[in-house]
């Protein structure tokens, strides 16, 4: 699933224009995560292999690129991105919450959420993924940057 043959036909289900429109009132919180859910759950019926861990990193991988770097959209959404879920981004939260001035109770908490589970695969629930993302707006509050933003976190491979 990591060619483009695969992947646009997936992306040309999800209702993009909904966002995109740049004629349109700001798009609000509820709004974003009810049509976030929508478009997850049209990757997952269309390629059920996917899940939902996966079915969410190609779409704000997407939104990223569109909304964030290119600037598409409804005012309003560059705010509500999530940042696209990864190893890295997790090895880079563990980091920042281990090295924070957060309490131990604070940490184990927090950690509890963006660590539910530790492999894309294993997001196999909307419910797990919110909680993650939960676990992220509080680093992007703490570390006072857009939710998307807190994939400055991720630690890629390094190079000498």
């Amino acid at each position: 699933m990591k060619s483009r043959k695969h992947i646009y036909p997936l992306l040309a289900q999800i209702p993009f224009g909904d966002l995109f429109g740049s004629t349109g009132p700001e798009i609000g919180d509820e709004e974003f995560l009810k049509w976030h859910q929508d478009a997850e759950k049209l990757i997952e019926k269309a390629e059920s292999k996917l899940g939902v861990g996966w079915a969410v990193k190609i779409l704000n991988v997407y939104l990223k690129t569109a909304a964030y770097v290119g600037d598409l959209g409804r005012p309003g959404l560059r705010e509500l991105l999530h940042p696209p879920i990864d190893a890295g981004l997790w090895d880079g939260m563990k980091n920042w919450i281990g090295k924070s001035d957060l309490s131990k109770a604070e940490r184990k908490e927090l950690k509890k959420n963006t660590h539910r589970v530790q492999k894309i695969k294993d997001i196999t629930d909307y419910e797990t993924y919110e909680a993650i993302i939960s676990g992220c707006r509080v680093i992007a509050k703490r570390i006072d940057c857009k939710l998307v933003e807190v994939d400055h976190l991720w630690e890629g491979a390094s190079a000498p």
